[in-house]
């Protein structure tokens, strides 16, 4: 069986309370007058410019951007040499989520190998849409908090690289298997 893969389930507990959860939301509130960059060209690229482009966020040149969102796919060894910070995709929509004021429950899958059959495993299993690295960007689903309460989220060791608030509320974690963090540790 699949699951056999499974190495250990680690349950993430949110930390400061209502303190954590007050300097996401002092960051996020100036998320709308700020100039994004988007690095990358496929899906979840587009998925992030649409959804600029519907909330009125300009979408510049990494050199002028306050804030860089990156695709899963893109190494952090090919990020541009900018001042802002470069965060992925699923960072900011988890951002963005904690400013609606009643984020969906987060289920996060990461490790080497399986992310992908677990992350569509749990999603039929608990009947809730799957989203990350798996095909879905999480951005599409900002906004739709009510309609999708809890989400399976595949998470790619790139984007987990440059997670600052990203904490689901329930993390599986499959052993790393050297070689899966290459960009910075092994540089």
């Amino acid at each position: 069986m699949k699951i056999l893969f499974l190495y250990t389930v680690l349950l993430s507990i949110k930390q400061d309370g209502n303190l954590f959860m007050h300097s996401i939301l002092n960051y996020n509130t100036a998320m709308s007058k700020k100039r994004i960059a988007v690095l990358g060209q496929g899906i979840t690229a587009n998925s992030v410019k649409k959804y600029c482009e519907k909330n009125q966020i300009e979408c510049v040149d990494p050199a002028d951007a306050d804030l860089v969102i990156s695709s899963p796919g893109i190494h952090p060894k090919e990020y541009p040499e900018v001042q802002c910070p470069i965060i992925s995709e699923l960072e900011w929509a988890y951002q963005l989520f904690q400013e609606s004021g009643n984020p969906p429950t987060l289920i996060a899958v990461t490790g080497t190998n399986g992310k992908s059959t677990v992350t569509a495993m749990i999603s039929h299993m608990l009947d809730i849409p799957y989203a990350g690295n798996i095909g879905i960007p999480l951005i599409d689903f900002v906004g739709l908090e009510h309609e999708f309460p809890t989400i399976v989220v595949e998470v790619s060791s790139y984007q987990s690289e440059s997670f600052d608030t990203f904490t689901p509320d329930v993390g599986v974690f499959f052993e790393y298997y050297p070689g899966s963090f290459i960009s910075t540790w092994n540089a």
